[in-house]
């Protein structure tokens, strides 16, 4: 066994060019045993000797020590030339190249010898320059040949050394490369291939390979952003060819965003967004991380990492969600269309390169003079189906759950999206609070897809709000069947980004869906409005029957009910906070007595809350439940509702009234609504 001595030596390099991303364990198998039959047709002789094979798993190096094996070596070339081009389906990709230089040997772990050195590293690096069907090798090889060439053997004679070329190898200093042929036997193109996005731009478009030339493209365009080959690569490459992966096998799709884009549009995109680029293993972001940006894959592949998942201590874990999505692919778009947390990892496979666009970006691109319209049209047609179909697949009072009035629906945003819109509110820039009254005129349901609102009174007592995360409802407007108040809302400050979306959905689209889905679409919003209130309860009472009223609050609030009481001073100074209380109660509990009633025939403080209620919701539909401790007058103060008549201070009869309640928070029976859009009136 070799010392370890560097000795100088002939190193043919090979590899199989995409043999890792075949599949077939099969073929895999046939493409590596023929590959090695080459070398052992040609090498055998010299093998525990001269030779020595370190096996590269898609390729390898063959190393022949001493300084009579430019023949063989050559001879190896030719036969692995013909191998590949030869295969029944077409010819294996392979990439050759040769170098002389220095290797060591030393003892292995198994006892075989193991190859290092200056030589077998530059080697390695060298193959990144090859292309198949082309031999690369360096001065120090060519040297080597012409050495020989005296000799006469056949192969050495007629070697042919081409296109002499300067590169850097990685860890390596400078070197002269050039190209081998040999005439009859394999011929390699007249010049080294040059490593430049401008050549490998001219060779994606002529190989048709559309995201690859815009990952090149964009990178001439990163270096000198009007570079000419750049903007005409982009302009030859029409938009409505681009085309991706489709969710079921073998499925091709035109491409959502660039398809309907027109030349200009795209173009306008490529310069405006950002590029990342990934090395094999990289993660780009991590669930739940913050972001704003979607990207579109134009190199490489990217994976989804989710967490197992335990099914229990006993339990084994399931195997990992294998997803992963190559070129042209969109991924994250949701950060961008709904300023959402990340909902998974994602990671490099190989090395990757995505086009990033952001809120920003995007915002440049829309705000430009002259206006794009197409390209407008075309982002937010994609973003709001996107957005749809995400909603519709974790909002559980549209279609996610067995129960959902979507869920049996396939596909159910699609028809949604034909009469929809996403609108953004950026409080930086606009008068947020108008824009959002000005859209609630338009009939159909509209709820909160990103950022965080507050109701513009801002009481500290009443605090309404609406979080995106579970897409709550902030108005619905669907005539004769089910309107909710319309509050006042502005951006809540400590939500930090000043960004809402909201999606509206037509009532048209919702219709759309055939009677009895809409129905239940009906039903299921009536709950979700029951949901979102602040209160179960609110009481109303003047202050001479103020004892009475908080009795009753005490066993409401026992019984585990939200109660509203006005605090016993002037309730003209909280008038504001009244008004949205009432607004945000399931049912109103007023006490009615001689002692409500106002001077001289006005009407009390009472009588004007029970006014008050039925200008917000419809009279037949506001729930109140008036207790009625003076007798007869219930009629008076709240005509037309079942009133509970009490003596003394009816505790008897709260059972009954937390029943009532009860029945509204549950879902029983509805929450206060109406049925016609009005704007509210003061108290």
């Amino acid at each position: 066994m070799d010392s370890g001595s560097p000795r100088s030596a002939l190193i043919v390099s090979c590899d199989v060019v995409g043999h890792g991303a075949d599949v077939d364990l099969q073929r895999q198998i046939a493409r590596i045993k023929g590959l090695n039959d080459c070398i052992r047709q040609v090498c055998a002789p010299y093998f525990g000797g001269d030779a020595i094979w370190a096996s590269g798993g898609d390729g390898g190096h063959l190393v022949l020590l001493g300084d009579a094996h430019g023949e063989t070596a050559l001879k190896l070339m030719a036969t692995l030339f013909r191998w590949a081009n030869s295969q029944t389906g077409g010819a294996i990709r392979l990439r050759l190249t040769g170098h002389h230089g220095p290797v060591a040997m030393l003892e292995g772990a198994d006892g075989r010898r193991e190859l290092t050195g200056d030589g077998i590293n530059l080697s390695g690096g060298l193959l990144g320059f090859g292309v198949p069907g082309a031999v690369v090798v360096t001065a120090a090889f060519r040297n080597e040949i012409e050495r020989l060439r005296p000799h006469g053997t056949p192969l050495v004679s007629s070697a042919i050394f081409s296109g002499e070329r300067s590169i850097y190898l990685k860890h390596h200093r400078a070197h002269t490369v050039m190209h081998l042929s040999i005439p009859g036997v394999f011929s390699s193109p007249s010049e080294i291939r040059v490593r430049s996005d401008r050549s490998m731009l001219h060779e994606a478009l002529l190989a048709n390979q559309q995201w690859s030339a815009i990952y090149h493209a964009k990178r001439l365009l990163q270096i000198d952003s009007s570079d000419r080959d750049a903007v005409s690569g982009l302009q030859s490459i029409n938009p409505a060819n681009l085309v991706v992966h489709g969710r079921e096998p073998g499925r091709i799709e035109a491409h959502p965003l660039f398809s309907p884009m027109n030349r200009q549009s795209m173009l306008d995109l490529v310069h405006s967004a950002h590029l990342v680029e990934r090395d094999d293993g990289e993660t780009i972001c991590v669930q739940d991380d913050p972001g704003d940006a979607m990207f579109v894959v134009l190199k490489g592949q990217i994976g989804v990492v989710l967490p197992p998942q335990n099914n229990g201590a006993d339990a084994p874990r399931t195997a990992p969600v294998d997803l992963s999505f190559g070129e042209g692919t969109i991924v994250g778009e949701l950060a961008l269309a709904l300023n959402r947390r990340r909902t998974a990892t994602l990671q490099a496979i190989g090395p990757t390169a995505l086009l990033a666009i952001n809120y920003n970006t995007l915002q440049g691109l829309l705000s430009a003079t002259p206006k794009n319209v197409r390209l407008e049209r075309t982002f937010n047609e994609f973003l709001l189906n996107r957005s749809l179909s995400f909603v519709c697949s974790n909002c559980h009072y549209l279609a996610k759950g067995p129960s959902a009035p979507l869920a049996s629906l396939d596909h159910s945003w699609e028809r949604l999206a034909e009469d929809s819109e996403q609108f953004t509110l950026d409080w930086k820039n606009t008068d947020c609070a108008a824009a959002l009254r000005a859209k609630f005129k338009s009939p159909g349901l509209y709820l909160l897809a990103c950022g965080r609102l507050i109701e513009s009174s801002r009481s500290d007592v009443v605090n309404k709000r609406l979080d995106a995360t579970d897409f709550p409802i902030v108005f619905v407007n669907l005539p004769n069947a089910v309107v909710s108040h319309c509050h006042d809302f502005t951006f809540d400050p400590e939500a930090g980004l000043p960004l809402v979306k909201i999606i509206h959905v037509s009532d048209r689209a919702l219709m759309s869906q055939g009677p009895a889905v809409y129905a239940r679409l009906v039903e299921a919003i009536k709950r979700q409005l029951a949901s979102q209130f602040l209160f179960d309860v609110f009481i109303s009472y003047t202050n001479k029957d103020e004892q009475i009223a908080s009795i009753w609050r005490q066993q409401l609030e026992l019984a585990g009910l939200r109660v509203y009481m006005s605090r016993p001073e002037a309730m003209r100074r909280f008038k504001s906070e009244i008004e949205l209380a009432l607004a945000e109660s399931l049912v109103m509990i007023p006490f009615v007595s001689e002692r409500a009633a106002g001077p001289d025939g006005q009407p009390g403080w009472v009588q004007r809350e029970i006014g008050y209620r039925k200008t917000l919701f419809d009279e037949a539909h506001c729930n109140i439940l008036p207790i009625e401790l003076t007798r007869g007058l219930a009629q008076s103060f709240a005509d037309g509702f079942s009133a509970i008549a009490v003596t003394g201070n009816g505790e008897e009869c709260i059972p009954e009234a937390v029943a009532a309640v009860l029945a509204v928070r549950n879902g029983r029976t509805p929450p206060p609504f109406a049925t016609q859009y009005v704007d509210k009136l003061p108290i």
